[in-house]
């Protein structure tokens, strides 16, 4: 059964949870090596597919291993794909991005606020989004409820990075690493994907897949950072300082 018939498939994938420099990392990647663009694999671009039946999922990684032309980019949570990806063992590589939470969170927020339907809670605070119940359209990427959307972001990080930790073909980017010392993250991104670089190139903005900035009036403060930083550093303490984020 051939779920995905839009695009065909790629040997790279990108996970991240929304938000987290995402398409800088898939637009990179396009830049420095011959992908030909972006297949989407979530609920709503995956016709037919039960993710939480694992032959599906397994017949899915099948076709993301047999074509290399394409980087696959998702959202979903570690224990969708765990079983899948430890099958696929070096036949098929995925590169799981986060970014500080405060940061992503509050790019989340003003995103859900641009589309006219409930893709999740809409917040004028970036701390009121991060104690909010997750609802909506952000649901479809859970494996299981979370009381809040930090909880959540913390929960999706932490699951990748277990996994990435006892699994080679699993490997964690920093999206501030990436956007702060480009030319060195991406040498490790090419030897980790094992592809040929000889001078990485910074994506053109005009040139991205998809991706840019959401346009909407914000009502938040510049205070919103440091806000973010503290309830995070409250609740996450021991996350945020592996994460380099303390």
């Amino acid at each position: 059964m051939l779920f995905y018939k839009e695009f065909p498939m790629s040997g790279v994938g990108v996970f991240s949870f929304p938000r987290s420099g995402t398409h800088f990392l898939i637009n990179a990647l396009t830049a420095n090596f011959p992908f030909q663009g972006m297949a989407n694999i979530d609920y709503d671009t995956v016709q037919g597919a039960n993710f939480f039946h694992p032959a599906h999922i397994q017949q899915l990684f099948q076709q993301l291993q047999a074509n290399a032309g394409h980087i696959a980019k998702s959202h979903f949570e570690a224990p969708f794909v765990a079983d899948a990806v430890k099958r696929a063992g070096d036949g098929y590589t995925i590169l799981y991005i986060h970014r500080h939470p405060a940061a992503t969170l509050n790019s989340y927020r003003k995103f859900i606020q641009s589309w006219p339907w409930v893709m999740g809670p809409k917040h004028d605070s970036l701390v009121g989004f991060m104690n909010a119940a997750p609802k909506g359209q952000m649901l479809l990427s859970m494996y299981e409820s979370a009381p809040t959307i930090l909880d959540f972001w913390a929960r999706h990080v932490t699951d990748w990075r277990r996994l990435a930790e006892t699994q080679d073909n699993v490997h964690v980017v920093r999206y501030e690493d990436l956007a702060g010392g480009f030319e060195d993250e991406m040498s490790r991104i090419a030897d980790l994907i094992n592809r040929p670089l000889d001078k990485a190139v910074p994506p053109a903005r005009d040139a991205y897949i998809e991706g840019g900035e959401i346009v909407y009036e914000d009502p938040e403060d510049e205070g919103w950072r440091e806000r973010g930083q503290r309830l995070a550093m409250e609740r996450y303490p021991e996350l945020m300082a592996e994460l380099g984020y303390a």
